[in-house]
């Protein structure tokens, strides 16, 4: 492992996510490819010059990423070139539609997105307001607050999609790992919301905040309201049948 150490990228962090860069950055490139089955972990940890427990926390890392798949019997599977960004969990499902209506405006930041966005209070954001329809009832509303830079990076891409936006911050830096952390909450709606679900101002609504990070860098933060009847669609298109 000695000339991998001598020749790999220098990364930062704990050796269990450097390694797992490493194997990330060598299956974008080729050296590893979808439905490759790799080696034992013994035997990667060999070939990494590290332990095995830190070889198994890489490949958890992976794994979460959704570019392996371990199965008993089977192994250990590439399964994607790119890290895959998780859903929310209050999405609704791999067919949701694009947005029926999207207002793109742009807002000084608040101390709390700022916070979130690793962005001074007060500089502006481009800030886009969608609705989400299915059935012809408007089920949730979407706030995304975005830097001025990274939208101007995605703002060819269809922003009607979440998919699609999602595709266009990861293009931005394959080799890191796009990634997802939730916080769910109850809020009263304001004005705004209140207006696009159609219902009373000040009705509770469900607040799913999510801040998207490629790597370690912040490129999105959004909030999406829901009220009961988009809560419970939400589960109802989520469970098996």
């Amino acid at each position: 492992m000695t000339e991998e150490r001598a020749t790999r990228p220098a990364y930062r962090g704990p050796l269990y996510a450097q390694v797992a860069q490493v194997i990330r950055s060598e299956i974008a490139n080729g050296r590893w490819r979808v439905g490759t089955i790799l080696p034992s972990e013994l035997d990667m940890a060999q070939s990494y010059d590290v332990s095995v427990g830190t070889m198994r926390k890489a490949l958890s890392m992976l794994t979460d990423d959704k570019m392996i798949r371990r199965s008993r019997g089977r192994g250990t599977e590439i399964i994607a070139a790119q890290p895959q960004a998780r859903l929310s969990v209050l999405d609704y499902g791999t067919d949701i539609p694009p947005a029926d209506d999207i207002d793109v405006k742009e807002e000084p930041a608040p101390q709390k997105i700022a916070d979130k966005l690793g962005v001074p209070r007060g500089q502006m954001l481009t800030v886009m307001v969608r609705r989400i329809v299915f059935d012809d009832k408007s089920r949730a509303v979407d706030c995304l607050y975005l830097p001025k830079p990274i939208y101007e990076e995605v703002r060819h891409v269809d922003i009607f999609s979440n998919e699609k936006l999602e595709d266009a911050y990861q293009a931005m830096d394959p080799l890191q790992r796009l990634r997802a952390e939730e916080w769910i909450s109850t809020d009263i709606s304001n004005n705004e919301v209140a207006s696009i679900l159609r219902i009373p101002e000040g009705t509770q609504v469900l607040k799913v905040a999510r801040l998207l990070s490629l790597g370690d860098d912040p490129v999105e933060y959004s909030e999406r309201y829901l009220n009961l009847d988009g809560v419970a669609y939400a589960l109802q298109r989520r469970t098996p049948d």
